[in-house]
Formats: C-alpha cells, structure tokens, sequence
C-alpha cells in the first residue's frame, strides 16, 4: 500500500543562518508505526554546523482508502 502524511506535529528550530554556499540536507525515519510516523530532518552549513533541526508527525492515511 502507499500511504499520504497528515501532519499533527512540525516543530523547527533554527540554530544559525544559511549563507551562500553549499546546504546538506538529511532526513531519518525516528519511528514508523502502524499509523504514525515521526521524522527528524537537519541541514548543515557549507562548513558541516547544523543551521536547522525539525521534528515531523503524521497520521499515515492509506491511499486505498481515498475515493
């Protein structure tokens, strides 16, 4: 099954600006239940700092059930 996010939660913090040059991004699943799902995202400076974290939750609503 595929499955769309409803976001119940998104919280940001922001550590310090981006300026030009280079941004990295990540993403990682912390827990994926049967219908809830938290991901934390960071991105990184050109020198590797972490300029913002954020922390995503949804309910998972399964695309079979979407008339």
């Amino acid at each position: 099954d595929k499955y769309l996010p409803s976001s119940t939660d998104i919280h940001i913090t922001f550590h310090r600006p981006l300026l030009l040059g280079k941004v990295t991004g990540t993403a990682k699943i912390i827990k994926l239940g049967k219908q809830i799902v938290s991901v934390e995202g960071k991105l990184f400076t050109s020198s590797g700092k972490v300029a913002a974290s954020g922390l995503h939750t949804a309910v998972l609503t399964s695309t079979t059930n979407i008339n």
